[in-house]
């Protein structure tokens, strides 16, 4: 009876790590399209570390969204991964299939010539 308290127990740890890392941590994304083609492709799997900028809180409360401030900030050239805005979302009943992709182009030094 011991043995199956303790793998119970273990069972129910492990859950939980596991659970504050998929929600705070890194998450496993498949990428539906070839829009950042040639370097990541459709069918490819991308590994998003959510401490760059800092896992967020509250994410369905427009008025008290956040992120905690844990590592450093976006750089030049960094592949962002969001969620298009729930208003002009195509897929309004599944937030899971609507991650986005874009490389950071902005700089300071940037200008568009025309």
């Amino acid at each position: 009876m011991k043995k199956a308290v303790r793998v119970l127990v273990w069972l129910a740890i492990g859950f939980g790590i596991s659970e504050l890392i998929y929600h705070y941590g890194l998450e496993l994304l498949k990428v539906p399209t070839s829009s950042m083609s040639p370097g990541i492709e459709a069918g490819d799997y991308v590994l998003v570390n959510k401490f760059i900028p800092g896992p967020r809180y509250k994410a369905n409360d427009p008025n008290r969204y956040g992120r905690f401030a844990l590592s450093r900030s976006l750089n030049y050239g960094d592949i962002v991964v969001f969620n298009f805005p729930e208003a002009d979302t195509i897929v309004p009943n599944k937030p899971g299939e609507s991650y986005y992709l874009l490389r950071r182009r902005d700089a300071g030094i940037d200008t568009l010539l025309t």
